[in-house]
């Protein structure tokens, strides 16, 4: 399950959105058959919603995050906040602020770096929607030293404030090929 649930992240991180919906939903449906579904462990459902945000299917993500924010013990601190992250993506930019401010307290808290960096840089997208420029470029500029500290620059390889690229010498993943 867990080999199933990480593969599905790195699909979605590779922009390989089919192959991310077939492994975080081949996964849940495991968990719920073998009576391991353990949403805090194991978030598929946010993966999973995640994906589906990824094509436009916002009503399967919202019923993805309402049912993983209606089990019981959702989890911790991290949980929580990539919960949050995917409400986030289904507000208003103002809204979304809000929220995704929620979500890096929270990840600070929890340490996840890597996650932290990955909100950052989609708090400085709605924080650029909002037309608020400086606060944009402050969210880029600590998303990009949250993302150096652990080797995953290519996240900001295509984030731009105001018409310009948010950070110089973001490298462009090997995987990529534009």
């Amino acid at each position: 399950l867990f080999y199933l649930y990480e593969r599905g992240v790195y699909h979605l991180a590779t922009d390989r959105i089919a192959a991310a919906i077939a492994d975080f939903g081949r996964c849940g449906e495991l968990a719920r058959r073998w009576d391991v579904d353990l949403p805090a462990a194991l978030p598929w459902r946010l993966g999973l919603a995640q994906a589906h945000l990824a094509v436009g299917e916002r009503d399967v993500a919202r019923g993805l995050i309402e049912e993983q924010k209606g089990l019981s013990c959702q989890g911790g601190g991290r949980t929580r906040a990539l919960t949050m992250v995917c409400e986030g993506m289904l507000a208003d930019p103002a809204a979304r602020v809000r929220i995704l401010q929620d979500a890096v307290r929270l990840l600070e808290a929890d340490g996840d770096v890597f996650e932290l960096a990955r909100t950052k840089r989609l708090l400085s997208s709605a924080f650029e929607e909002l037309g608020e420029t400086e606060r944009a470029r402050s969210a880029a500029r600590q998303a990009g030293e949250l993302a150096a500290r652990c080797q995953a620059e290519w996240l900001l390889f295509d984030l731009t404030v105001d018409g310009e690229p948010a950070l110089s010498g973001a490298r462009v993943p090997r995987w990529r090929v534009d």
